[in-house]
């Protein structure tokens, strides 16, 4: 963050940090932090949360003035286990993995001349497919043990360092099978 002279930066733990929900990163450039007063705080934003004061509001100096609420404990161990998972397995290698997946899928829907709502160009995890009945589609799909989701008239892919060029074979293969369900380019 000090690299790019961000001054402020949020993202949640779910999804693509593989994290449990209720987890969420907030950086503040630290000439910030003191200047700045949050509209909405809780007793662990406090300077001593321990005070249980609730008529003195002393803001914490650092950004733990930010935190609101209690700490979800659990989920904080759940989260320091998935990003230990990301950064042994390498950010670089993740999102090379992730751009294999979605290019091979892309190819593949390509290929059998399925409209897709995804650009060509698109290295992101996400690939929408049109389709005609997505509901239907999907279900087939969920009984082949293939995950995806509806999204109004289109069927969202989503691929991760998990996932393997077999499971785009595999949900590649299910829509091979169900051409009349999609929407053909």
């Amino acid at each position: 963050m000090k690299a790019l002279g961000i001054d402020f930066f949020v993202t949640g733990a779910l999804k693509y940090l593989l994290g449990p929900p209720g987890i969420a990163f907030l950086y503040v450039r630290r000439d910030l932090i003191e200047s700045l007063t949050p509209p909405l705080t809780s007793w662990m934003a406090q300077r001593d949360p321990f005070a249980f004061d609730a008529k003195c509001f002393d803001p914490a100096p650092s950004a733990r003035r930010f935190e609101g609420g209690s700490p979800p404990i659990p989920n904080i161990y759940m989260a320091r286990q998935a990003l230990d998972l990301l950064i042994r397995s390498g950010i670089d290698n993740v999102a090379a993995q992730i751009e294999r997946l979605a290019g091979s899928f892309l190819q593949g829907i390509r290929d059998l001349r399925v409209d897709s709502k995804t650009p060509r160009s698109s290295v992101g995890p996400l690939v929408v497919v049109r389709a005609k009945d997505a509901q239907g589609l999907l279900g087939k799909l969920t009984r082949r043990g293939i995950a995806a989701s509806v999204r109004r008239d289109s069927l969202r892919f989503a691929f991760h360092v998990y996932n393997t060029l077999e499971d785009v074979r595999r949900a590649l293969a299910v829509l091979e099978e169900n051409l009349d369900l999609l929407v053909r380019s």
